[in-house]
């Protein structure tokens, strides 16, 4: 698709395969105190959690690193647990583990400004949680994203197309469930070298088959995608196994996550349809055909040395 070019060029930079929000986690250690773990992405800015004027906070060493800031105290609180926040921000995942060593995932959306972490979240907020933040990984995740762009630009004919990101689903959605359940375990660092590598794999492919080259992804897309959907789908489990899984409710956290990242990658190829659709008058010179794969493959390429490079870092 000729046109794919001006959505590299126009659109802002994304953080690769990241969630923008932070984590607030609280862990009883005696009745009414809690160890309390804030982390948050450097240059978000700083936020003090209120639990009222009947809660008491102890300020303990933190740290910073891996681009995060970790602040931390010690929380002393009569009566219910109820967060405040004083001004509307960004979304804020709070956990909550009591004495038993039973948890429990709230979240706290941009225009809320308190919750009150007491009970268990009934199974339907559970959900929307979850697909909520399923969605917003896939739609932060520029890595995810340039992939399933590589394979619209690769594959031709609609049919073709709705197989092929199938099979990307199937082996994602495979590796997110045995990943994300403990069944299976990998390092991240060249777990993120790999993914990054099949990105810049299928912008290869992609300009061999503009050359009129053979291509084993354009003769068979859906075997490439699945193949390569098997470590995506690590990379998804990655973010969830930051995010946790409520013990309570496993299952339907662990299947609307991945209903989320589903729905909003279809939203994504939906949208370059529409794009398709809407510049179709528009003549590209014939240079201009390559811009997408020279610039899937550069920015991947990229990651692949900042990802490697962190192997020792």
């Amino acid at each position: 698709m000729k046109w794919l070019w001006l959505l590299l060029l126009f659109t802002p930079p994304l953080w690769a395969d990241g969630l923008r929000l932070s984590y607030l986690d609280l862990e009883a250690i005696e009745p009414g105190q809690y160890r309390v773990a804030l982390k948050s992405q450097a240059g978000q800015g700083t936020l003090l959690p209120d639990f009222g004027d009947q809660a008491r906070l102890m300020p303990l060493p933190g740290q910073a690193g891996g681009g995060a800031l970790v602040q931390r105290w010690q929380l002393e609180v009569q009566g219910p647990l109820v967060l405040t926040r004083r001004q509307q921000g960004g979304q804020l995942l709070v956990r909550v583990k009591d004495l038993g060593g039973a948890e429990r995932s709230y979240r706290l959306g941009p225009h809320e400004t308190s919750l009150t972490l007491a009970g268990a979240p009934s199974q339907l907020q559970t959900a929307l949680t979850y697909l909520g933040l399923g969605v917003e990984h896939i739609l932060m995740g520029a890595d995810h994203l340039l992939f399933v762009l590589a394979l619209v630009l690769l594959v031709k004919g609609g049919r073709r197309l709705v197989l092929t990101i199938s099979a990307f689903t199937l082996a994602h959605s495979l590796t997110l469930a045995l990943a994300a359940l403990g069944w299976v375990q990998v390092w991240l660092p060249p777990m993120e070298a790999c993914i990054a590598l099949s990105i810049l794999f299928v912008a290869l492919e992609v300009r061999r088959s503009q050359q009129g080259q053979p291509s084993l992804t354009a003769q068979m897309p859906w075997l490439v995608a699945f193949a390569f959907g098997l470590l995506h789908g690590l990379g998804f489990a990655a973010a969830l196994g930051e995010i946790g899984l409520p013990a309570e409710a496993l299952v339907t956290a662990l299947l609307t996550f991945n209903l989320g990242v589903e729905l909003g990658q279809l939203g994504f190829v939906a949208l370059l349809w529409g794009l398709g659709w809407l510049l179709r008058p528009v003549v590209m010179p014939p240079w201009a055909r390559a811009l997408p794969a020279y610039g899937i493959g550069g920015l991947a390429a990229f990651w692949v040395i900042e990802r490697v490079w962190g192997f020792w870092a």
